[in-house]
């Protein structure tokens, strides 16, 4: 692979370890989006650090070419993955009570509905609880997806990063 993409929340060592990844990837040039979010997308051979997801790194991408297009293949690599690989430790997230608790019965069974969310951790509102799965989405500890034809039904599972906050 050409460009190595290493994505995953802030905070979690993507810019501490990134000498340690370009090493492993064998990579010479490291782009850390969240040092600078306007640059370009590199053409050639690079490491990219980004919070961005797979979708906006596309978009990016396609924003970013000028002129010819190249063939440069890019492989997306979750943080969890790469520190892993590269036998580096996993950052502790802070969770408060509510959200380990749903990490803990999402890493037992499979897509569970935000109604069900909201009465495990004692929310009055589902709205609440969707709030609670948005950041939760959002840090990428878990994953959500809207239930076909109904637009307020999300059902949502946990995450690689989230199984591992929740690992004794």
């Amino acid at each position: 692979m050409s460009i190595i993409v290493i994505h995953g929340p802030p905070g979690t060592g993507k810019t501490i370890n990134a000498r340690a990844f370009a090493d492993f990837f064998g990579l010479d040039t490291i782009i850390d989006d969240g040092v600078c979010r306007h640059q370009p997308f590199p053409q050639k051979k690079a490491l990219v650090l980004t919070t961005r997801s797979p979708d906006e790194v596309r978009r990016w991408r396609a924003n970013s070419l000028r002129g010819p297009r190249t063939a440069e293949a890019i492989a997306f690599v979750p943080i969890a993955t790469a520190l892993r690989r590269i036998s580096a430790p996993m950052p502790t997230p802070v969770l408060s009570l509510a959200e380990h608790t749903t990490l803990a019965f999402l890493s037992e069974g499979g897509p569970v509905a935000t109604h069900h969310i909201a009465g495990l951790c004692r929310h009055s509102s589902t709205k609440t609880a969707r709030d609670m799965m948005k950041r939760l989405e959002k840090r990428g500890f878990a994953q959500g997806v809207a239930a076909p034809g109904k637009a307020r039904i999300y059902w949502w599972q946990i995450t690689d990063m989230g199984r591992m906050a929740v690992q004794p």
